[in-house]
This record gives C-alpha cells, structure tokens and sequence, in this order.
C-alpha cells in the first residue's frame, strides 16, 4: 500500500499529531525499529501495552502493513481485550487525524485517505485461539476434524477419572485423585514438549533402569531415594494417557495442549497453510514471550521466522516454568525467528544490526523506593554467575529498572518490613498496616505465597470489619459458607465423610457433650458395646476409622425414629440435650433433603444445598458482609461450568474435581483478575502477574515459604532439591525439549558398573544442589513479580514460626537483603527475637487424635462461639470461627 506521508514519520511526530504522551528515547527506537524480527526486553511496568499500541500505529501510519495485515498474541483474555482496546482507540485516532495511508480513489479520480472501515482490524487473540483457528482452517490436512469440540480441565478430569475407575490393572498409586492430576500433567507435558508416547516409553524406561541401577549400589538406596519408583509411575501412567488421547480421538476432542501440539504439526508438515498464515499477517507481535512454551515457540517460528516479528518479555518475570514455560524462549529467539542473524553475528555484523534487543526500563508504575527494593532482589539473575552444573549459554541481559520522570507524579513511596514471633502477630500487623491505608478508592492486595498463609490474614480481615475478597477456587472454598454448601453435598454424597459431617453439626452449634452422646450411639448401632462399656470410655486407635463413617447412619436412625415415633429414640438418645437433639435433626434432614434430589441438574442441587442451611436467609439478612454471598455465587458458577463442560456431570465427579482442583490449583488455570478499588483482595503471587495496587502485602517472607523449597535449611542458604527426582507434579527434566536449558542431568551419564557410593553421592549432591539453584532463580522471579505490584506501599512479613511449624525459621533471604541495605521501614515491632516460651497459636487448628475428644477438653474448645470470638480471643479461635459461619 502506499502511504500518504514519509516514511520518515517519527514517532514523536505521530505522538504530537495525536493528541498523545511524547515517547521516550526507549520507546521510539522500539516504535520505529524497522518491520524484522525484534526482541524487546519489557520490566515489571514499563508501558509495554502503550509502545506495542504505538507500533502498530506507526507501522500503520507509515504504510509499512495494513491494521489487517497485524497478529498480536498474548495469554489471558485481559490481555487480549486490553491491547486490542489500546490498538483500536489509537488506529481510530489515527483515522480521526487524517493520517491513515490512501487506499482508494475519490469522486473526482485523485487519492483519498482511507478511514478506518477501509483497512480492517488487527487479529489480537490468544495464544490457544490462535492455535485453535490453524486447526479448525487446516486440521484436515493432518486427519484432525476442524469441528472437533475443545473441552475444558473440568472435562478432561471427568474423563480421565472414568477412564482410571474403569481400569483393571493396578497403578503404582490407589488413589484416583492423585493419578487422575498426575495423568493430566503427563499428558499436557508431552503435548508441550511435542513428544511421542512411544519417545517418552523410552526414555522412562531408561531412567528407570538407571535409577534401580545406581539405587543397587551397596549403600545408595537412601541416596537415590523414590526416583525409581517415580520414573515407574510415569510409565506406567503413560498407558492412561494412551487411552485418554484415544478417547479424544474417537469423541472428537481436544484440550488446549491438542490444539498446540496439532497446529504445531500443521505449521511444520503443510507448507501451503504455513505460507498462507504468513502472507496473511506480515507483522506479529508476542506479548509475554517469556511465558512460551517449547511447543509455541516451534509453532510460531515455523510460521513466521525471518519476518516482522516483534517479540515483548521480561526474564525475570518467568514464573511458569513448572508449568511448561520454556526456560530458553527469550535467549533462543533469534537463534528461532531470525536465523540468517547469528550467522551475520558470526560474521562480524554489529548485535544491534544483526541480533536487535532493545529495552524497556522505565517504570511508570511504581515509586522510587519500590523501584530500589525490586532492582535488589532481582540483582543475582543479572549477575551472571554460573557454578558448576548450572545450564551453559548466553543469556539475554537485562538492565535494572528506571524511575519515572518526576514530571509524571514520581514520588519516593515506602517499603515497611516486619518479622514476628508467629503467624497470628504476623496477620495481625498485616490487618493494621492495611487499616491504616484503607479508602473507598483503594486498591489495595495481600499477595500469598501459598494459600495455607490465606486463612489466618482472612479471619483477621474479618474481624476488622474490612471488606476482602479472597481471589481463586482455593480461596473460594475456604470461605465458610461455601465450606458448609461443599461439607452438605459430600456428606450427602459419601455418609463415610465424618469430618464433613462434624462441621455441619459444630456449624448448627452442637456442644461437646452433644457430639459425644451421637459418636456413642453410632457406635451401638454397629455394634453393641461389650458389658461393662460406657459411653466415655476411650476408643482405641484401631477403632478410629470404623467409628467416625457412622456419625452419619447415627443421623439417618436419629431422624427415622422421631418421624417414625419409635419407643427407641427416648433410650439411645438419653444422653442428648434438647439443643443437642435439634440439630442432630436439622443436620439430618438437611442431608436427607439433598440425596433425595440427586437426580436435579448439578446447578440446582448446589442451590437447594444452600437453601438447606438457610444460607439464603442468612446471606440476604446480612449487611456489609458481602464476601459470604460472593463466594456461593462463585461456587454456584463454578458448578455451571462443571455441568456444562462435562458429559454427565455427577455430584460425586464435581466433588472429587473440587478436592483435585484444591490440591492442585497451581496446574489449573490462574483466575484472570481486575483489582476491586475497597476490597483488600487475597491472592497468589501467581494470580497477581500482570497486575497492580497501590497497596501490597508480602506475607510469609521466611526461608522454606518464599522462597519455597522442602530441603533443610542450611547455615550458607545453599539448597538442594530432589525436585522431578522425587515427585509426579513435575515433568521429568531430561525429557524436556528443552533440558539443554535446565542443569544437565549428570547423574545420568553415569556407569553403574563403574560407580561407587562416593562418586554417585558427589554427582548426585550437585545435581540436587543445580536444582536447587534453578528453583530458588525462579522464587527470586516470583519475588520480584511479587514487589513490582505496588506502586506506592509495600509491607514484607514473614515471622519465626510461619504456618503451622512448631521451631523457628528464619527470615527469608530476600528480606535480609532488603534490610542489610536499609532499605526497609520497620514497621509495628519490626524486627522482634524469638520466645521459646510461645508456642504457635495456629497449631491448635491442626490436632491428630481420637474423636471425639472427652467431654472436658471438647467444651474449652466449643465454648468459643463466632459471636464471642472476638478481637481479644485466640486467632485460632478466631480462624475456627470463621471457618464455621459468621
């Protein structure tokens, strides 16, 4: 096409002739940078969306492409609507001054500027839907039908969970919940690492071999510990695999790591497709890069290598990489996209001539001091520091973050740190550092490395009065009203749910002497208790698992006899109180009402659930309490989804997916998220990419919490991890497409029959001690992301027994490098030494015992009731409270 103006068009030229904020040198070198391939190295709130926005308009502007001729890819729909939204506004502003290129002949025979009907639109879509459009256009060509239906994660663990009940063979695990997650992780893996069943087979087999191998050496076993029975696993999961991609197959599905994989397979086997999509869309930009996959890389390079790509990521916000993120996308990407460069590179061209990387490093987003806080943590991935048995290659470099100018609002905002005696002091502050900040306006977020740190902070919350909202399907099951609707639908479910069933009747306010009279009925309506028993005789540990299934079928008999008016009730409940007996019946019907109405849609059921505790009344008689009605609404769209992306959909199958789902939330997908000005909202530090507040709180900053690892702590902070050695959650690293990019598996050149227990224990020390490099660089990533959120306050806690342990931790490494240089505001008691004589307050929610306890013991516990948990009592009392009901 041919433009109406200059080429040489500057983008602050086109700035001023839009109405728009002046680039910085930075960005004009990106804006401008000719149409090949390009690496833009992007930090934590460095206006990526606004350059690549600009990009395209100046790509536009200077009739270099089409809007049509424009592919931008990103990972989250929020990200799709959000670039696509900048693109379109700036394109109509584009359009509004005139300076769209001339396409067409006006009235009287000469050029006019086109407007915006005239050119089209640019494709802004998501990695996985772009994916999904190259099969559904050219799936043929490969023998996959195009109107194969895409089917979610509830679906595919509906399937793989009938595929494992319906098996013969026995699995190396019993349990259907951990080899249904195990088998979904397999399955996604090798579709992101494009390898065959057969490959994988293999290359099991031989890692097998070679750990029962060296685990035979005299003295080794403990070394070598469960990597062999792990690898057997793996193998033999593979066959669920096996039958679950023939079930794709013959049912017309697909999961998103399909799509992937099969539009890979088109990209690289049917060249006419390939050139098709490549003519169609001269110009690409990739947001995200770092989070790419091996298999998308390898789809898009095939597509579009040696072309105007434009590729945006950041290296140290790589936090996916357990999840298949490719370790080298951002290192490799000329080497993928612009081949003919290294070899001018080689040949003496310049890097900025061969190899473009441009930066941006300016942070519009956060305040100088937070700017100083995440350059420190950050500063050992710049260092470039190799130890022996880390990954050999060059690495893309990655300038510290900038400041702002003062003229756009450039303020110095604070950093605060606070390490406690315990997690109840810990929340506490947390609670009072957001207290003091809270506006209607606020934005304000409790960023947790895990979701057992929620809990606590949360009851806290609760009892300020603050308004919060718990953020994932994790959090949403902790809230206690929908803990209630899930404990009522699985007792209903399963009667052998105990535990369930003691916190519907605890929840209705049954007393200790109450639950003891039911477990001693349960127990004779089984089978009479020997002469000379009583009801307060303690149960032996071997009675435990007998007893507590028939707390429910005490219930069902309870319930039966009242309507029935049996003589019996009158005997067997002699030790029951009025109050006690009245909830043992409101708890009963209750259950009875939901297996009565089994056969409703699952949605409907969910919904009569609620109405069965009167969760409907309460929940509307509530005032200024929101969370408890946001979350059942959450779980009751939670349900819809399930029934509607499920083929028969069962109470039982949504139940066992919600106990995978908690377990395992890190591999489902991160819920897309918008910051609620008023609402403190409690997240991961995984949810939270992406976003930004003006308030943020880092709570469990200590050593085995952030950063996270299992090994013991040692005295020089070196950790040493078994990591994919040691468990099924994670995709074993020589199997990897991209294991040349993780530390080398030495261990596995290794000959048996040459090696000794002093040789295998050097080797093997290493390699745990890569791994355990390897994961604290990316706890180090997470932790930058973590403090890059807040753009004017930051509070980092952590505190000496974190959780739930009962010895001291020690603070986390990142906080000691923040406080070493000054760089933290104590706040509250800031720094306190530990007091043996304190023991955890939050040990008291975690109690391994006989149940139920004796009646002395049961009532210290009851007699704390939601009303009189107040701010004086015990968090642990106040956790329990919440999690009851309000």
């Amino acid at each position: 096409m041919t433009p109406i103006g200059s080429r040489e068009l500057t983008p602050q030229a086109l700035a001023a002739a839009l109405g728009i904020h002046t680039p910085t040198q930075e960005q004009a070198r990106v804006i401008a940078h000719r149409l090949s391939p390009l690496l833009v190295v992007a930090g934590a709130g460095s206006g990526k969306t606004a350059t690549m926005a600009q990009r395209v308009v100046h790509l536009v502007a200077t009739g270099q492409v089409r809007p049509d001729q424009i592919l931008g890819l990103t990972f989250t729909r929020k990200a799709t609507a959000e670039l696509d939204q900048r693109v379109a506004s700036r394109l109509a502003d584009l359009s509004a001054a005139g300076l769209l290129p001339a396409t067409a002949s006006d009235d009287d025979g000469g050029v006019r500027a086109a407007d915006a009907t005239d050119v089209g639109e640019p494709m802004i879509a998501t990695y996985n839907s772009f994916a999904g459009t190259l099969v559904r256009d050219h799936g043929l060509r490969i023998g996959v039908d195009p109107d194969s239906t895409l089917i979610t994660q509830a679906r595919s663990w509906q399937i793989v969970s009938s595929l494992l009940e319906a098996r013969t063979l026995p699995l190396p695990n019993e349990s259907l919940s951990h080899n249904a997650s195990a088998a979904l992780v397999l399955g996604d893996a090798l579709s992101q690492n494009l390898l065959t069943i057969e490959d994988a087979a293999k290359d099991l087999a031989d890692l097998t071999e070679q750990f029962t191998a060296l685990a035979a050496i005299k003295g080794c076993k403990t070394l070598v510990g469960k990597a062999p029975a792990v690898m057997a696993e793996w193998e033999a999961l593979l066959d669920v695999v096996a039958e679950l991609r023939e079930y794709k197959r013959h049912h017309g599905l697909l999961d998103f790591g399909d799509q992937i994989a099969l539009a890979c397979t088109i990209a690289e086997t049917v060249p006419d497709a390939a050139s098709q999509v490549r003519a169609q869309y001269p110009a690409v930009l990739l947001d995200e890069f770092q989070d790419t996959s091996v298999a998308q890389v390898r789809l898009l390079s095939a597509l579009f290598a040696d072309s105007g790509v434009t590729a945006v990521g950041d290296p140290h916000q790589a936090i996916y990489g357990w999840r298949g993120a490719s370790a080298g996308a951002l290192d490799t990407f000329h080497q993928r996209f612009n081949p003919p460069g290294p070899a001018r590179l080689d040949s003496g061209a310049s890097p900025a001539d061969a190899t473009p990387v441009l930066e941006l490093s300016t942070s519009w987003r956060n305040d100088s001091t937070i700017l100083d806080v995440a350059n420190v943590v950050s500063a050992p991935l710049r260092s470039g520091v190799v130890e022996d048995g880390d990954p050999v290659g060059e690495h893309i470099t990655v300038a510290p973050l900038r400041p702002r100018p003062a003229a756009f609002g450039l303020e110095s905002g604070a950093v605060h740190g606070a390490f406690l005696q315990d997690p109840a002091e810990e929340a506490r502050t947390v609670i009072a550092f957001l207290a003091e900040r809270w506006s209607p306006s606020a934005e304000m977020a409790v960023l947790c490395r895990t979701r057992a740190q929620m809990d606590p902070i949360a009851a806290e919350l609760e009892e300020a009065g603050l308004p919060y909202t718990i953020v994932g399907l994790g959090g949403m099951l902790y809230v206690p009203e929908v803990a209630d609707v899930r404990a009522l639908l699985t007792v209903a479910s399963d009667p052998e749910r105990g535990d369930r069933v003691v916190r519907l009747l605890t929840g209705f306010g049954i007393g200790a002497s109450d639950l003891r009279a039911l477990a001693a009925l349960a127990r004779e309506l089984t089978r009479p208790a020997p002469e000379g028993d009583q009801a307060g005789s303690p149960v032996h540990g071997d009675q435990v698992e007998a007893d507590a299934p028939l707390l429910s079928e005490a219930l069902d008999t309870l319930l039966r006899w009242h309507e029935d008016g049996a003589q019996e009730e009158a005997a067997a409940t002699r030790d029951l109180t009025e109050a006690g007996r009245a909830v043992a019946l409101r708890t009963a019907r209750a259950i009875q009402r939901i297996r009565e109405a089994d056969s409703l849609p699952l949605p409907d059921l969910v919904a009569m659930a609620e109405q069965a505790l009167d969760l409907d009344i309460e929940i509307a008689a509530r005032v200024g309490h929101p969370m408890g009605h946001r979350a059942l609404d959450s779980f009751h769209e939670t349900a819809l989804a399930f029934a509607t992306d499920t083929d028969a959909p069962t109470l039982t199958g949504f139940l066992d997916w919600l106990d995978a789902a908690e377990e395992h939330e890190d591999a489902m997908s991160a819920p897309e998220v918008e910051p609620s000005p008023g609402a403190v909202q409690i997240l991961t530090v995984h949810a939270a990419k992406g976003l930004e507040w003006d308030v943020v709180v880092v709570p469990g900053m200590d050593e085995q919490v952030f950063p996270s690892y299992t090994s013991a702590v040692k005295d020089d902070l070196r950790v040493a991890e078994t990591g994919w050695m040691g468990s099924t959650s994670i995709f074993p690293f020589p199997l990897r497409a991209d294991a040349d990019d993780l530390p080398p598996f030495t261990v596995g050149d290794l000959d048996p029959a040459m090696t000794d227990k002093p040789l295998l224990t050097e080797t093997m020390s290493a390699y745990k001690e890569a791994l355990g490099r390897q994961s604290l660089r990316e706890e180090r990533r997470l932790a930058y992301v973590a403090f890059t959120r807040a753009r004017h306050d930051l509070l980092l806690t952590g505190s000496h027994l974190s959780k739930t342990a009962s010895k001291p931790r020690r603070p986390s490494r990142f906080l000691t490098e923040l406080q070493r240089r000054d760089l933290l505001l104590p706040y509250a008691e800031g720094w306190v030494d530990f007091d043996e004589s304190r023991p955890n307050p939050l040990t008291a929610l975690t109690q391994v015992g006989t149940w139920p306890l004796d009646a002395g013991g049961m009532e210290t516990q009851s007699s704390q009731t939601p009303e009189t948990a107040g701010k004086d009592a015990p968090i642990a009392d106040r956790v329990a409270a919440a999690r009851r009901a309000r």
